[in-house]
C-alpha cells in the first residue's frame, strides 16, 4: 500500500468523524430555545435568627424558630424540641394523659417535671392531677401537645438560669413565644393544616386540624 492510498483513508475518516459531530451539535440544540427556572428559596434568615438569640444571651440557649418548625410536619411543641441539642422527648400513654405523642420534654437527661415551662414569659400549670402520675414521666410538667405549632413564633430553651427569668427550672426553662398580629404583613392572614391519625384497632382516620386568622 502506497503513501498516497495511506493518507487519501485518513482523510476519509477524518471527514466522516468530523460529520458525525456536526450532526450530533445540530440534534442538541434547543428546538424552542426556552430555558427551564429552578427556583431555590432558602431559609438563611431563620437560621440567622436561631444564632442571634444564642450570641446576644449571656446565658446557655437554644432556640428554634418558626421557618425551622415548618420544614417537617411537626404537629406539636414537643415534635419542633426534640431537634434541640440537649432535650429529650417523651410519649406519655393514654393512662398518664397522653395519646401516644411526643407531649413531655427533659434537659440534660433529667426528670421532665424539672423543666420549667413559660408562655411569653409567663408561668405555665401543669394539668396533670392524678396522685400516681407525680412520680412519673408527667407529675408537674407541662403537656407540649396542648401548643400546636401553627401558634409559635419561636421556642427557646434555657439551660441556665438568669435573674429575670421565672424560678422554679431545675434542669432548664423552655419559653415558648407565640405570633403575634403586627408580625404579620399582611392586614388579614390566616393559616390552616389537616392531618389524620389512622388508628388499627378502630380501623378508622382521626382527623385533626388547626387554623389560624389574625
Amino acid at each position: 500500500m502506497s503513501l498516497k492510498a495511506v493518507l487519501a483513508g485518513s482523510a476519509s475518516v477524518l471527514a466522516l468523524v468530523v460529520g458525525t459531530g456536526a450532526a450530533f451539535a445540530q440534534a442538541a440544540q434547543p428546538q424552542g430555545g426556552s430555558i427551564e427556572t429552578v427556583v431555590v428559596t432558602g431559609i438563611r434568615a431563620s437560621n440567622q435568627r436561631a444564632i442571634d438569640i444564642k450570641h446576644q444571651s449571656v446565658t446557655i440557649v437554644d432556640a428554634v424558630s418558626a421557618e425551622d418548625i415548618g420544614k417537617l410536619p411537626d404537629k406539636n411543641v414537643a415534635d419542633a424540641l426534640q431537634r434541640v441539642p440537649g432535650v429529650t422527648t417523651f410519649s406519655s400513654s393514654s393512662g398518664e394523659g397522653g395519646f401516644d405523642e411526643n407531649n413531655r420534654i427533659a434537659i440534660r437527661g433529667t426528670n421532665p417535671s424539672l423543666t420549667q415551662t413559660m408562655v411569653d414569659g409567663h408561668t405555665v400549670a401543669t394539668g396533670d392531677w392524678f396522685i400516681l402520675d407525680q412520680f412519673q414521666t408527667v407529675g408537674r410538667s407541662v403537656a407540649f401537645d396542648l401548643f400546636p405549632a401553627e401558634i409559635v413564633d419561636s421556642v427557646k430553651v434555657y439551660k441556665s438560669q438568669q435573674a429575670d427569668m421565672v424560678e422554679g427550672g431545675t434542669a432548664g426553662s423552655v419559653d415558648i413565644v407565640t405570633r403575634k398580629p403586627l408580625d404579620f404583613s399582611g392586614p388579614v392572614t390566616t393559616e390552616a393544616s389537616a392531618q389524620g391519625v389512622y388508628a388499627d384497632l378502630p380501623g378508622k382516620i382521626d382527623p385533626q386540624v388547626n387554623a389560624l386568622f389574625a
